[in-house]
């Protein structure tokens, strides 16, 4: 069965084992330790993942997509989400409602704010104005996002 852990059985499991001969045939190797008196801890042994890989995989694939249900559900998965990912999610949100669009650009430019390197108010400017026209001229205002970005250290 392996060394000896260092964490007492839970009386709870003991006693199940202890009245049930249905578990003690199904598990004889831990009815024998817990008669012997060893200590037992959890093991893991797998480590979970999705056929669909990696959740910064599935977030890229749901930004591919364009499906902003998708993408607030593959972003929400990610312990962190980059300034340049931000800004492409503000890229899907642009079409749907507007205050969930208005809620994402003002959390990109705070972002942006408290990230970029040498960050001024005229570039905050700027980079509020082109988040403003980001519904309508979605190109141009992406090209000069990741222009400010890079002007800044952020890309």
């Amino acid at each position: 069965m392996g060394q000896r852990a260092s964490r007492e059985v839970p009386e709870a499991v003991r006693a199940v084992f202890a009245h049930s001969e249905r578990s003690a045939c199904a598990h004889p190797e831990l009815w024998m330790a817990l008669q012997s008196g060893w200590r037992l801890t959890p093991m893991r042994t797998c480590v979970r993942m999705t056929s669909d890989g990696s959740a910064y995989a599935r977030f890229r694939r749901a930004l591919n997509t364009g499906n902003k249900t998708l993408v607030i559900a593959a972003a929400r998965e990610l312990p962190q989400v980059g300034l340049d990912d931000a800004l492409r999610i503000c890229l899907v949100l642009r079409d749907g409602d507007p205050v969930q669009y208005e809620r994402a650009a003002v959390r990109w430019l705070s972002r942006f704010a408290l990230e970029a390197r040498g960050v001024t108010i005229d570039a905050l400017r700027r980079a509020a104005d082109e988040l403003d026209a980001l519904p309508d001229r979605a190109a141009e205002a992406m090209e000069s996002l990741q222009r400010l970005c890079v002007a800044h250290g952020m890309g």
